[in-house]
């Protein structure tokens, strides 16, 4: 997919790049070896290697949305058919290896569907997902399709890849991508900046002045807010050592605290 959409990006006025229809030829021929190679009987391997394995195809969408026609169309439709036949509840699994899934991808490979009643099927179980989901956090993106339970990731940018059928729709991104272009009207005014105290500075403006203090037990109160650390004896000033440091900078017995 990478090598494709390259060959339509390149331009051709630059003849110290390769040439787009070299590029194309050679992103052709990895196709066409992965369509032959990866073939499973009803649906494509998720490793050549390993017979059995499926997994969800979700940058083959690309191939669709920039019409790069790299693979041909019996593929996609081969895979969403084998997709519909191993969805959980909450959708369909990343591939053979687990039950999670990663909600962005699922509605990229919905997408392949040329069918709205196929791309329903396999989108409607991430909305079940976030409906029932027992772990209430920010959208996550992985997560389990049998109990619907996070795995991991929250609230991730990534998740705008929910909006990927747009992108399928031409009249819709049209019109989306004009109203960009031409902004009508007044932008929203900016908020007011809040107003911020400093309560404590710590050592930003002034920086930090630091003193060896005996790692004996403090005195009472040493936990509240107005306790001074500064009355009573003060320790005996370090003077600079005059044979090589130990390998620790304090002496054995201190401890460092800043005042």
């Amino acid at each position: 997919m990478g090598l494709g959409s390259y060959s339509i990006a390149l331009p051709d006025a630059l003849a110290t790049r390769p040439k787009p229809d070299r590029v194309r030829k050679i992103a052709q021929e990895f196709a066409d070896r992965w369509v032959k190679e990866a073939a499973d009987g009803d649906h494509f391997r998720l490793t050549f290697d390993k017979s059995g394995t499926w997994s969800q195809k979700y940058n083959m969408v690309w191939d669709k949305l920039l019409g790069l026609g790299l693979f041909p169309k019996e593929v996609a439709q081969k895979e969403i058919a084998f997709y519909l036949t191993k969805q959980n509840k909450y959708g369909l699994p990343l591939d053979s290896r687990s039950t999670y899934t990663k909600l962005d991808w699922t509605i990229w490979t919905a997408t392949l569907a040329d069918r709205q009643q196929d791309f329903e099927a396999i989108a409607g179980p991430v909305y079940q997902f976030l409906n029932d989901s027992p772990s209430r956090v920010p959208m996550t993106d992985w997560y389990f399709t049998d109990s619907g339970k996070q795995k991991g990731f929250q609230a991730r940018p990534v998740v705008g890849g929910v909006f990927i059928k747009m992108l399928a729709d031409e009249a819709m991104w049209k019109k989306w991508t004009a109203r960009a272009q031409k902004p009508t009207g007044e932008w929203a005014a900016m908020p007011t900046p809040p107003t911020i105290e400093i309560v404590e500075p710590g050592s930003k403006p002034d920086g930090v002045m630091w003193r060896l203090q005996p790692t004996d037990k403090p005195a009472e109160g040493w936990m509240k807010p107005d306790f001074n650390d500064q009355t009573g004896s003060k320790p005996p000033a370090v003077s600079a050592p005059t044979a090589p440091p130990a390998p620790s900078s304090a002496p054995a017995g201190t401890a460092l605290t800043s005042i």
